[in-house]
């Protein structure tokens, strides 16, 4: 039998199913020490700049302009899926007072 652990975020029990940290709530392996959407805001910014800087470092390479703006890209999808999961605790958030499961 599965012991039951505490949920980061709300201080409850959660089941410990057995089968790892997959399966908790992804929203506390995301970010729970910088309280949730914060982190991937600050890891997109970051990709956003490596990139930008290895893009301008470039000169005539085109291999290291095409990989900075590859970074910078995958920063730019980072910092857009942030912001859409922001959106959508947000709306789960006020779900759950609207309509609270037992």
């Amino acid at each position: 039998m599965a012991t039951p652990t505490t949920n980061r975020r709300t201080g409850g029990a959660v089941p410990n199913n057995g089968k790892g940290d997959k399966f908790r709530n992804a929203a506390g392996a995301a970010g729970a020490a910088a309280g949730g959407f914060v982190g991937g805001f600050i890891a997109a910014f970051v990709l956003i700049a490596i990139g930008i800087a290895l893009a301008a470092a470039a000169g005539g390479r085109v291999a290291l302009l095409a990989a900075g703006l590859f970074i910078a890209g995958v920063g730019s999808v980072v910092g857009v899926s942030a912001a859409f999961w922001v959106i959508g605790r947000s709306e789960d958030r006020e779900r759950e007072r609207r309509d609270p499961r037992p």
